[in-house]
């Protein structure tokens, strides 16, 4: 059937001419072959090369001076959001496992540990002065941190953009986005003082990918990442590493309202696949990016795809419909 398939059966019919003389239409196909079979293997390997070996090569050199961590009882770890969720099993696993000098939980809901070298500080980390005060506090008393992560976040009731009351929109805001700011602003000067240490930012699919009735939430994971980059940047030729993750849907308190559509095609992650892709990537000690589970590799791609591509990937992997069932629960943290 390709060999008729020439531009005379496309055109013809509208122009009524022939443009392709019929015994020279199986030429062309054979021309086109020779033509593209050779053209596909260099796109091919353009590919390959401009999205496999290049940045492999550049990730070598940006890391070509970091190590492991081999002595975990000089690192004083802080974590944001520590006294629940992801932000507690990371204390409780980096304790058993590392048994790091001092681990440092900052939270505005009181917890205990039953590890010792944990200690908790109350502290709203949306609220600029609470985070210089309490930083103050933990350089005096524990020392100053050399591993942080910003694990704190919440989420606002599943409202659209002109129902979410507006004290909701700031929170979120403050909490999810301006905290990596004041964080960064109190503990980075002595990282870079000392030219050691690594930041680690939880971010969120939705920040790639927005859904409905989640506009404030995916703002403020979308500018995590904007964050993250930009610093990443300007600590480009240091010792400080940056690696940010981008989960998808995480089995934890935040989204207990939610009803998960589809579970075959976006699959939750439990909190322990999260934890131990963080405590791998402060192990390794590079600065890197985390995606998990493998769909959210895909998020940033949609962005250079047609919007209607987009709404499409959306509909179909239930994201919209999720935030709308979710609509009526109670906002967590």
């Amino acid at each position: 059937m390709a060999p008729f398939l020439t531009v005379d059966t496309v055109l013809g019919p509208m122009y009524e001419v022939a443009f392709v003389n019929p015994y020279t239409a199986p030429v062309f196909w054979v021309v086109l072959s020779l033509i593209l079979v050779p053209f596909a293997q260099i796109i091919l390997w353009s590919t390959c090369i401009i999205f496999g070996a290049i940045p492999a090569i550049l990730h070598m050199y940006r890391n070509r001076n970091a190590r492991p961590i081999n002595d975990w009882s000089k690192e004083t770890v802080l974590i944001t959001g520590g006294s629940h969720g992801l932000g507690k099993q990371l204390a409780e696993t980096l304790a058993y496992k590392h048994a790091p000098k001092k681990i440092v939980v900052l939270d505005v809901r009181p917890t205990t540990f039953n590890d010792g070298s944990i200690s908790y500080y109350e502290c709203d980390v949306g609220d600029q002065q609470m985070v210089q005060k309490v930083a103050e506090r933990i350089i005096r008393e524990e020392g100053h941190p050399t591993i942080i992560i910003n694990n704190a976040g919440i989420v606002s009731h599943a409202l659209s953009v002109v129902d979410t009351p507006e004290e909701e929109i700031a929170r979120v805001i403050k909490v999810n986005l301006l905290a990596q700011f004041w964080i960064a602003k109190a503990f980075l000067p002595n990282m870079r003082k000392t030219d050691h240490g690594h930041i680690v930012t939880v971010s969120s699919v939705l920040g790639s990918s927005a859904a409905a009735f989640a506009a404030a939430y995916c703002a403020s994971k979308s500018g995590v990442t904007g964050f993250h980059e930009g610093l990443r940047q300007e600590l480009l030729g240091t010792n400080v590493r940056m690696t940010c993750v981008y989960p998808g849907l995480i089995d934890t308190g935040m989204f207990s309202g939610m009803v998960h559509q589809r579970p075959w095609l976006t699959p939750p992650l439990k909190t322990s696949e999260v934890c131990n892709a963080i405590v791998t990537a402060l192990e390794v000690g590079r600065s890197r990016d985390v995606f998990l589970p493998l769909y959210t590799y895909i998020a940033p791609l949609l962005r250079f795809l047609p919007i209607e591509f987009g709404d499409a990937v959306r509909q179909m992997s239930g994201a919209n419909q999720e935030m709308l069932a979710y609509k009526y629960s109670a906002s967590a943290t």
